[in-house]
């Protein structure tokens, strides 16, 4: 190999090494059309982030709005700074975003654990971990059930999921990688119902609840029924606002979608 193209391929490989994720899309080529000091309008809603990550988090620096225009302050990695002191990927300013499309809402079952991210970009390694291990980072354990609502390039997609209301805006678009997902099947979902008419036991007393359970279930862990003494064996389930309880194995209604 050519001395001097040996040189340069090394220097270009130590430069992407150190720039680290760039944080746009394949293909998006955009990002050195935004300049410092412009305005531009927004494509889609989305949470302001408080630092430039494509993680997506419960709690944003502010809410900004499709349609309305932000002046920007700085761009860092597919990153634009905006005046209201919060971090926007650059994507969301640029016609690419056209590419995403509305589909034929689909269930599908999470294969293992995944990072919901703000922007359709893959992570590395060391992101990835970085995430999974990070409590306020928003994730998807395996058999996690969600629904397909958006799609980019069938590679990524828009998801919603139980749970979803802890990112607190409603209208962020959610993604998760397409490769991540695989066809729905009730015995491998860890997310659904509790059957209507079941006894929710107490985690702490082991006795029947007295509140109704309202909304989904998610079930944590299997257990011999004993622990509550009934026969057979039983779920520990989550449900919204973190409350537990355990219920009988066949009480478990898979699929939180299904009226």
């Amino acid at each position: 190999m050519n001395k001097k193209l040996t040189i340069v391929t090394a220097g270009l490989l130590l430069l992407v090494l150190a720039a680290g994720c760039a944080l746009q899309p394949a293909g998006s080529n955009e990002e050195s059309d935004l300049r410092v000091g412009r305005t531009y309008t927004l494509r889609a809603d989305i949470g302001a982030k408080r630092e430039p990550a494509a993680v997506s988090y419960a709690a944003p620096a502010f809410e900004a709005k499709s349609g309305q225009t932000y002046r920007i302050a700085e761009v860092k990695n597919g990153f634009a700074r905006v005046e209201q002191s919060g971090w926007i990927p650059v994507w969301y300013f640029t016609q690419e975003i056209e590419r995403v499309r509305s589909i034929q809402p689909e269930v599908r079952i999470v294969s293992w654990p995944v990072c919901v991210q703000i922007i359709p970009v893959p992570l590395s390694e060391a992101e990835t971990v970085r995430c999974l291990n990070d409590p306020a980072a928003q994730k998807l354990k395996e058999g996690a059930v969600v629904r397909l609502l958006r799609s980019y390039d069938d590679k990524w997609y828009v998801v919603e999921f139980a749970g979803g209301e802890s990112v607190l805006l409603a209208n962020q678009w959610q993604w998760v990688p397409a490769s991540a997902l695989e066809p729905y099947s009730p015995e491998r979902a860890r997310d659904g119902r509790i059957r209507p008419g079941a006894i929710v036991y107490d985690v702490e007393t082991k006795q029947p609840r007295r509140s109704a359970w309202r909304g989904y279930a998610s079930i944590a862990e299997e257990l011999p029924g004993s622990t509550v003494g009934l026969p057979g064996r039983i779920y520990l389930v989550y449900g919204p606002g973190g409350k537990s309880g355990y219920i009988r194995k066949e009480d478990f209604l898979p699929n939180p979608f299904e009226e």
